[in-house]
């Protein structure tokens, strides 16, 4: 259609002359000059934007017929999250002749949100599919990425939900998977990523993991964000690939994290918690536990187990710093040389006993950390004597020899915590005795 001499003015910014010649004519009732005046208004060109001037033109040129202002009425409602009123006067431009773009904005007001219950299934279903279709006929009319994308997408959302749904027949299920099929595969045709990645989640429930693969692979060739998440999704579960790759599901997780996808921060961090939690570098886990916290998907999420791992960083510091002031100890082994335990304050009314809830006959055992790997747990045990000490000589074995000239840490093993020893030289002897309450303790 061509364009009108009036039309010209605005769409070249001669505003001066535009706005001369237009408000002229709509004095005459012209339908063109009250809905480029409501145009003019809406977007502030010429003028400053005002939203119900804009109306007002935009009614009048629609009481006179004017399919463009039914149109941007209806823009103008949808924005203002009324779509019901923007169906209605998009249905109306479209009676009156004008195709584009209003059958995209049809799939746009039709398009449903995400539910949320399990109620109203069909009414989603239903949005969707109609949704589907008008992006559907908007790509008939004039082709391109959008529209085949968005009919896609919404005749997979629709397909998605009816699989949940017993009364569904296996009829309408098949349509609405051939109609999902059908414009993914024109996506991908055109190379479009969103496209491959909503394949790969139409594969993926048909069962075919390894297509599924492929496909999100091909949405992260072309870097669309949400196709990390859904690969993440197959590595973890070890679907698609010969077993479960939980390094290769974080590291795409934490991609699709960084890139937006709030839905892949709490696998990252899950995941992320895992390996952090038998770190035994003091450098590598702080920097985990950074990197945690960004993760976070609301506040408070996952609070516990940062803490506990803030615990076990608090520890290893401590042992890298005992480790730096006092060297592996080089120490002979003699037939005279004795190794003292001698621990107080351990009853409720000490200072150890009070803060770690410990008391008088509390059974306890000697531990030993050595860096790196798991406690080792001796065979020196007892409990706690009525002064709420642990007193006992113990002779000096290889094995003590041994942990005491690597540097390991030792404590006293409770059931709920573990207290760190001091080991101290008197002469030829070796006493083991408490830390100062605020110690780091072992995880």
């Amino acid at each position: 259609m061509a364009t009108s001499s009036l039309e010209r003015l605005f769409e070249r910014g001669r505003f001066d002359a535009f706005l001369d010649r237009a408000r002229d004519a709509a004095q005459r009732d012209d339908a063109e000059a009250l809905f480029l005046l409501g145009k003019a208004y809406d977007l502030g060109r010429g003028v400053e934007a005002d939203a119900g001037t804009a109306r007002a033109y935009y009614e009048r040129a629609r009481a006179l017929g004017s399919a463009r202002a039914s149109h941007n009425l209806g823009v103008m409602a949808m924005s203002a999250d009324d779509n019901d009123e923007a169906i209605a006067l998009f249905e109306e431009a479209l009676a009156r002749g004008l195709r584009v773009p209003t059958l995209y904005n049809l799939g746009r007001a039709h398009t449903p949100p995400d539910p949320t219950t399990s109620f109203g299934l069909r009414g989603f279903v239903d949005r969707a599919r109609t949704a589907g279709g008008y992006y559907a006929q908007a790509c008939d009319e004039a082709p391109d990425a959008a529209c085949i994308a968005d009919a896609g997408r919404q005749f997979l959302r629709a397909y998605m939900i009816a699989r949940q749904m017993p009364t569904m027949t296996d009829e309408e299920l098949s349509q609405l998977r051939e109609s999902a099929l059908l414009w993914l595969r024109k996506g991908t045709e055109a190379g479009d990523g969103l496209a491959w990645t909503n394949y790969g989640v139409l594969l993926k429930l048909d069962g075919d993991d390894a297509g599924a693969r492929k496909a999100f692979e091909a949405g992260i060739e072309r870097e669309v964000p949400v196709a990390y998440f859904q690969l993440a999704e197959l590595a973890r579960a070890g679907e698609g690939f010969e077993q479960r790759d939980t390094a290769l599901a974080l590291k795409l997780y934490e991609q699709a994290a960084d890139a937006g996808i709030r839905e892949a921060m709490a696998p990252a961090f899950r995941l992320l918690q895992e390996r952090l939690e038998h770190e035994e570098d003091p450098a590598v886990l702080e920097r985990g536990l950074q990197r945690l916290a960004s993760l976070q998907p609301e506040p408070g999420f996952g609070d516990y187990g940062i803490g506990r791992l803030q615990k076990r960083l608090d520890w290893l510091q401590f042992r890298a710093l005992n480790r730096q002031s006092f060297p592996a100890r080089a120490i002979s082994a003699r037939e005279d040389m004795t190794l003292a335990l001698d621990a107080c304050g351990l009853d409720l009314g000490g200072a150890h006993g009070a803060a770690y809830n410990i008391g008088v006959n509390s059974h306890w055992r000697l531990v030993a950390y050595a860096a790196p790997g798991e406690p080792v747990r001796l065979p020196i045990e007892g409990r706690v004597d009525a002064k709420g000490c642990v007193r006992k000589p113990l002779k000096l074995n290889e094995e003590l020899y041994r942990l005491i000239n690597d540097g390991a840490e030792f404590a006293l093993g409770f059931p709920n915590y573990s207290l760190p020893l001091l080991v101290r030289f008197e002469g030829e002897h070796l006493v083991l005795e408490l830390r100062p309450l605020g110690t780091p303790l072992p995880p």
